[in-house]
């Protein structure tokens, strides 16, 4: 009897698991459990941001309502976080059921299968209270916060607007998640080389021949060719603060902003990138391994987006407007390069014309400049598979130290949050050479999108979020009312100022949400930090999601996260890089409208006629 008695115990605590206040007692990351307070349950995606600042945010919650009993014979709160890879994609829809967590904060999903159509189905608790109340509104106290009296604003108020629009559920205005974090895909550059060697453009008449700061022989040039002396013996802060050197305004075509400087177009890009290689240095690192050749299709994505513009790319999603620069595939010059373009109301039955706007190939032609400009890249590593992300994050990381006999790597694509995921290539290079290697002592930034064109320089800069994230309630797991509390005013909390401004300090990113750093916030940031927050307040983002009936149906082929958007050649073709490195014969105009045949009508109608009017 005493062994099926514990058979039945055993069982039981199992099935306790999964309820709302169970005797769930696992504990993934090794913490001891706090027995004497209740426990919240955080699952957490193990991806490039880590849980440093989930773990700051743990901190704060916990102090805050330490003295607060949930639970009878308990006072306080332990939230208890397992991180993990599992957290992404199909898997949350499928397993979370199956999961004790009862905040679940998930990459790469399908939010609205998750959330599903029917309530009683629903795996996912409806959070509208959380997003629409103030946030200095506490849901355990059921008062306003006295600590954050500021802090008026909702959740909804703040978040990025065609986020938004995606997660308000149509005619219910009903919300079932937030999203977690923004993420985008771009140039990352080493600023204390490029001041080093002044690859820096400058206003008219100012600079070398080619309008750089610096000439061939590391003298900066002033106005009209005036030396100012030499970069042994002047640094750039000195050549600018009043020492004669005036920069370019940049992509964005505004003195003092941070892209100052910056190649302004793609010509002044590959300029660029040669100017670097010519000084000895290399231009770009990307890995190598063919499946991460994907980052390549991410940055010709927020290509194609920037030279749109947030109105004309968020029609790829609406499927509803009316699209200004659709190329006329008849009228190509092959002399010139240039074509014509109309205009055309767009709706479901027609989106298929949007591939052929003339941001995407725009975005095709540059990828395959960059990959057929070896002057550019390091060939035996961007094109050798099995070059991972990593390996080139280390050898981006570690090739400013002047022992190691590496050339210079100046630019490095990849994502926004390629710093805190690269933590540990940092505290290695620590270990082995010192406090100065520290990331918080490096200088590092996200280079401005150049445009396609010089009639372009000034327009706002367009990129688009890199994958689908949610924070989510799960509805199996909070059944107890003051579990549900808890668990709502930890997402609110996650929301709060302070909150933001250490996800910002401690990842190097921001989050998809309007908010305002004091001068003294930014002083604390590291150097990609603090470009990334002036990044997210001066860019119009789009979300490549939408409650579309034809984008919600494949969402794979309209976001930005898969290859499927630049697929040709029958979709023999998908990773531009690869595609066009590969097929030389291939011309840009040859690949891009591949594209558009492959995708057109026929193809649209097949794929989406149930959609269709």
């Amino acid at each position: 009897m005493k062994k099926i008695r514990m058979i039945f115990v055993t069982v039981l605590c199992v099935l306790l698991a999964v309820s709302a206040a169970g005797c769930t007692r696992t504990n993934p990351n090794d913490e001891k459990i706090n027995e004497n307070a209740t426990q919240l349950l955080v699952g957490n995606f193990d991806g490039g941001y880590g849980d440093a600042w989930l773990k700051e945010v743990k901190k704060r919650f916990e102090e805050k309502y330490k003295d607060v009993s949930f639970e009878e014979g308990k006072t306080g709160v332990q939230v208890l976080i397992d991180s993990s890879d599992k957290y992404s994609g199909s898997a949350v829809n499928q397993q979370i059921v199956t999961w004790p967590q009862h905040v679940i904060l998930a990459e790469n999903i399908d939010y609205w299968q998750i959330v599903g159509t029917n309530s009683k189905r629903s795996k996912v608790t409806e959070i509208t209270d959380v997003v629409t109340t103030p946030l200095n509104y506490d849901f355990i106290t059921g008062e306003n916060d006295p600590a954050l009296t500021d802090e008026t604003d909702t959740i909804a108020d703040i978040m990025n607007p065609s986020m938004n629009a995606y997660f308000k559920q149509e005619k219910s205005d009903k919300y079932f998640g937030v999203p977690f974090y923004e993420a985008t895909v771009g140039f990352v550059y080493d600023i204390d080389l490029f001041e080093e060697y002044g690859f820096f453009y400058c206003a008219p008449g100012y600079g070398d021949a080619a309008g750089f700061a610096q000439d061939m022989s590391g003298n900066w040039i002033g106005q009209s060719g005036a030396v100012l002396g030499n970069k042994s013996g002047m640094t750039f802060a000195q050549a600018t603060g009043g020492g004669g050197l005036k920069l370019s305004a940049g992509p964005d075509g505004k003195n003092g902003t941070y892209d100052d400087g910056m190649p302004a177009t793609y010509d002044e890009f590959f300029a660029l990138c040669e100017r670097i290689e010519a000084r000895g240095c290399e231009a770009l690192t990307w890995p190598g391994e063919r499946e991460i050749q994907r980052y390549l299709n991410y940055l010709a994505y927020n290509l194609w987006a920037d030279y749109e513009g947030k109105d004309q790319m968020q029609l790829n999603y609406s499927l509803s407007g009316t699209a200004t620069d659709l190329v006329k595939m008849d009228s190509f010059d092959a002399a010139t390069g240039t074509f014509e373009t109309y205009s055309q109301k767009i709706d479901n039955n027609n989106g298929y014309l949007l591939g052929s706007q003339a941001g995407k190939y725009y975005a095709v032609d540059f990828i395959s400049r960059l990959v057929r400009n070896e002057k550019c890249y390091d060939e035996n590593f961007c094109f050798t598979d099995g070059r991972t992300q990593y390996d080139t994050e280390t050898l981006f990381v570690n090739s400013a130290y002047p022992g190691d006999n590496l050339k210079s790597r100046a630019m490095l694509i990849d994502g926004s949050w390629w710093q805190s995921e690269a933590s540990k290539i940092f505290d290695d290079m620590v270990a082995t050479y010192g406090d100065e290697w520290k990331a918080e002592n490096r200088r590092f930034g996200m280079l401005a999108l150049p445009k396609a064109t010089r009639e372009k320089v000034g327009e706002s800069t367009t990129m688009a979020f890199n994958t689908a994230t949610a924070i989510l309630i799960n509805a199996k797991t909070t059944t107890d009312e003051k579990i549900l509390a808890l668990a709502k005013q930890f997402i609110k909390f996650m929301h709060t100022h302070e909150s933001l401004y250490q996800f910002n300090k401690i990842t190097g990113t921001a989050k998809p949400y309007a908010y305002t750093l004091s001068d003294a916030e930014q002083a604390t940031l590291t150097g990609v930090a603090k470009q990334n927050y002036e990044m997210h307040s001066s860019v119009d983002y789009v979300f490549s999601y939408s409650q579309n009936s034809i984008v919600k149906s494949d969402i794979q082929y309209f976001s930005m996260s898969g290859y499927y958007v630049f697929q040709a050649n029958d979709s023999q073709f998908e990773i531009l890089s690869l595609a066009l490195k590969e097929n030389p014969s291939w011309t840009s105009w040859d690949y891009f409208s591949s594209m558009v045949n492959d995708r057109g009508k026929s193809w649209w109608d097949t794929k989406f006629g149930s959609y269709l009017g």
